[in-house]
């Protein structure tokens, strides 16, 4: 009880930036899963987004997942005792597109505070066809940081969106220290984005142009004016470049940006732009 306890305190302090990683020496591991069953989740991913008949509730349950469903949503989410920390997804089931509808991605929820608030938040855009955030804190488990390992859901789900919709975009929100940046630059932006690369595309800078005329917001394109913080050992963002195919936006918040997640029409300019 009393480790219980001394834990959960721990979780706070990090959580409000007042613990360092090295407070959670003793980690449990979070699951990662083999190679057959990432293929398998890719083909079952796959036909989730293009609304094909998919597998039943025990089948998911035999793969680690737990499934549930409404008229509106899939919603799916990885067993805490067999897939522990995989976190979880909601698919919309009729998205106003069906040509590219957007994916939308908070890796570090906890961590960086407010991204999920803001990722479910732009979820209601009918524009998005699934959501996925991560449900164990990015620094309290051993292999947590989902952004950055090969097999994941986050990863399963990319590569089967990818091939369901190859002019598609993943956007992954995540959220950034100013007094942490190693550049001027860096300290006095309100967003950093990136397509995950040194090389940044016309669609990278036509994003840009929105968020700083639509939310005057002072954004920095990673390979252009900043140099940091540009998601280039993110493995989405890898998969994508790598595969030459649809666009990944990897989207950098201040904290000032991000405590503005209850404005109503900031979300409404920062789903236009994206």
């Amino acid at each position: 009880m009393i480790k219980s306890a001394v834990l959960k305190y721990m979780h706070i302090m990090l959580v409000l930036g007042l613990c360092s990683p090295l407070c959670f020496a003793d980690k449990r591991l979070v699951s990662m899963v083999s190679a057959s069953e990432f293929a398998q989740l890719q083909k079952s991913f796959y036909e989730l987004l293009g609304g094909q008949s998919s597998p039943a509730v025990k089948d998911w349950q035999a793969m680690g997942m737990a499934l549930t469903e409404d008229d509106n949503y899939i919603y799916l989410e990885a067993d805490q005792v067999t897939k522990f920390g995989l976190g979880k997804a909601t698919i919309r089931k009729r998205p106003i597109s069906t040509d590219a509808p957007l994916m939308l991605q908070a890796p570090h929820q906890f961590y960086d505070r407010h991204t999920g608030d803001i990722g479910r938040a732009l979820f209601a855009d009918e524009g998005f066809i699934v959501y996925i955030e991560n449900t164990v804190q990015r620094y309290s488990a051993e292999q947590s940081d989902l952004a950055h390992q090969e097999r994941s859901i986050f990863s399963a789900f990319a590569a089967a969106y990818i091939e369901r919709y190859p002019q598609g975009r993943v956007i992954q929100i995540h959220g950034f220290s100013s007094a942490k940046r190693k550049t001027k630059a860096g300290r006095f932006a309100d967003i950093i984005i990136s397509n995950g690369s040194l090389f940044p595309d016309q669609k990278l800078l036509a994003i840009q142009a929105c968020l700083r005329r639509q939310l005057k917001l002072v954004t920095r394109v990673f390979g252009l004016d900043v140099f940091e913080l540009g998601a280039t050992t993110n493995t989405i963002g890898k998969r994508f470049n790598r595969q030459g195919v649809g666009h990944f936006l990897h989207l950098e918040l201040s904290e000032k940006t991000r405590q503005q997640h209850g404005d109503p029409a900031w979300l409404e300019e920062m789903q236009q732009c994206l």
